[in-house]
């Protein structure tokens, strides 16, 4: 507040009369000031007369009041700060977790994938968490599929082949109109399909077999990604050629840059 404002305006020679009283010598609204202080604070000025008066908070020596303030809370206040518990973690934790701002939605995806947010295994139905290199390949070929590191935007249509693909893994031919009818229905219920916990909860329910056409007419089951996967010593490079042939198959392979990706996430987030 500007302690300035709140002064009066009469003219010269008149201006130590106070504006915050009424004719029967009340307080009367006025500057926002501490509980009590605004008719109580005595201040060092003096009239005529030799007797201190009583002068409204906007009216008080500006100096003398903050000094009052300070040896009244400044005990207070250190006292709390002394007990308080640190809250770095926890601004980390909303950062990385819940507004999943774009800089963070791989970080989030990865700790997804490996066992340390959400519950992949069940949503995707499989017996384990992916390894951080596993994860690592996985995300490479979706940020390929989606043409972003950051998976800002993994409702994405696709550019190319007709713009036949859509979403986190581009779902195309038979994989499309079940997406559309998924995205459209989250819409309709007022989400956002550019949420990427409705993306990868998505990808688990199809790879589940709960968007296929009808029995018989699994989308993505019988590829058996997960439960094929190379042994322990499998490089990067294998890990992200298993996810392009057998989860994604990609009318453009773009095998090298899935690598290139892979090889960036397993390099730059925290595992």
């Amino acid at each position: 507040m500007n302690v300035s404002s709140a002064r009066s305006t009469t003219p010269s020679g008149s201006s130590a009369r106070s504006t915050t009283s009424n004719k029967r010598g009340a307080p009367t609204k006025g500057a926002f000031c501490a509980k009590g202080s605004r008719a109580k604070y005595k201040s060092r000025s003096k009239k005529s007369t030799g007797k201190s008066r009583a002068q409204s908070w906007a009216k008080a020596p500006k100096n003398d009041y903050v000094q009052s303030m300070v040896k009244r809370y400044a005990p207070a206040l250190a006292n709390k700060q002394h007990h308080a518990e640190p809250q770095t973690a926890a601004v980390n934790r909303v950062a990385q977790v819940a507004n999943k701002e774009p800089s963070s939605r791989a970080q989030y995806m990865a700790d997804y994938f490996t066992g340390k947010v959400g519950d992949f295994m069940k949503d995707w139905g499989v017996s384990r968490n992916l390894t951080r290199n596993e994860a690592a390949a996985l995300l490479g070929n979706y940020a390929v599929e989606t043409g972003s590191r950051t998976f800002q935007n993994p409702d994405i249509v696709e550019r190319n082949n007709g713009g036949a693909g859509r979403g986190l893994a581009q779902y195309s031919h038979a994989r499309r109109l079940p997406y559309d009818a998924a995205r459209l229905q989250h819409i309709n219920n007022g989400g956002n399909p550019n949420d990427i916990d409705w993306q990868l909860r998505y990808a688990g329910e199809e790879f589940r077999g709960l968007h296929d056409p009808g029995p018989g007419r699994s989308l993505i089951g019988w590829r058996n990604t997960f439960g094929s996967l190379p042994g322990p010593d499998a490089s990067l490079s294998q890990l992200s050629r298993h996810f392009e042939r057998n989860y994604f198959a990609p009318s453009q392979p773009h095998s090298q840059r899935r690598i290139d990706e892979a090889q960036h996430f397993l390099r730059t987030l925290n595992w």
